[in-house]
């Protein structure tokens, strides 16, 4: 729809060429981590604004990013958006580390298999960790598109409501009305009755639909590029056509995405013995 490829495959390959100097990756030293227990339901809490602890990076420090997602440098006015953390209702996220996640990651691939949203969270989750890599170990290696399968676009996946995230500044703040946003929750049990039915290959699903829904202000709107070039004062004229409101500008929320997937690796990691429950946290109120 955005002049991309519908399909990407993109990699993370954790390999000890990525850091031939160890010490940098060092854990032992590094205080306990508090990990959320494994029965805690991660996708169930609140946006908090918090503009103290994130954003964990800054676009303009990011060279991993694409101009897809830069809404900073394609215009967008205001940075309200990357100031809000996920607090789930029953336990608390530990903030990513890129060495705690680098060490529990060292000789192991991460795959991100799917569409430009699945390349979304790939963009989310170098950024995160590109902080502590060797500067002249940064590289992005193209191979071109790899198609598995052909599927037909649903009717509404065309973005007909797009002029809803425009000009929003602020998350979807009432948690306890019901948002309508055409999802197929039939879908979603699919997919969770086919991971639970899997006994060789262990599957682990993540649920962060309701947990992204609320956030109508983080996408990229108008401040993105179609076809390879940044809007036109015509196009962003008609957002109800030209909006993405699929899409979303980062930092911002696939980083959230990225912050639970670590968090449930070092929960299933093998020197997870060094962590310990989390403290309780109290919720800092947001603007007015």
């Amino acid at each position: 729809m955005y002049g991309e490829d519908a399909r990407t495959i993109a990699e993370l390959s954790i390999d000890d060429y990525l850091y031939p100097d160890a010490d940098l990756y060092n854990v032992s030293g590094l205080p306990p981590l508090a990990l959320p227990p494994l029965t805690c339901d991660l996708s169930s809490g609140r946006w908090v604004f918090d503009n103290v602890s994130v954003p964990a990076y800054r676009e303009k420090d990011c060279t991993f990013l694409t101009k897809q997602v830069s809404c900073l440098a394609n215009g967008r006015p205001d940075d309200m958006w990357q100031y809000w953390r996920w607090q789930p209702n029953e336990c608390s996220l530990p903030t990513f580390d890129a060495r705690r996640f680098m060490e529990a990651m060292r000789g192991k691939r991460l795959m991100f298999v799917g569409d430009s949203l699945n390349r979304n969270q790939w963009e989310s989750l170098v950024c995160l960790v590109q902080s502590i890599l060797s500067k002249g170990r940064k590289k992005i290696v193209k191979r071109g598109s790899f198609n598995t399968f052909y599927a037909k676009d649903p009717q509404n996946w065309g973005n007909p409501d797009g002029i809803k995230c425009v000009r929003e500044t602020l998350p979807y703040q009432n948690y306890s009305q019901h948002l309508d946003l055409y999802h197929d929750m039939r879908l979603y049990d699919l997919v969770v009755n086919v991971a639970s039915s899997m006994e060789k290959v262990p599957v682990t699903v993540i649920n962060i639909t309701r947990m992204s829904d609320y956030r109508k202000d983080a996408h990229t709107s108008l401040y993105t590029i179609r076809q390879g070039k940044l809007l036109t004062p015509k196009q962003k004229a008609d957002p109800e056509k030209f909006a993405d409101c699929i899409h979303w500008c980062l930092p911002g929320v696939p980083d959230v995405w990225n912050q639970i997937l670590y968090t449930r690796i070092l929960s299933k990691s093998s020197w997870h013995s060094n962590f310990s429950p989390p403290p309780s946290q109290s919720l800092p109120l947001p603007p007015q």
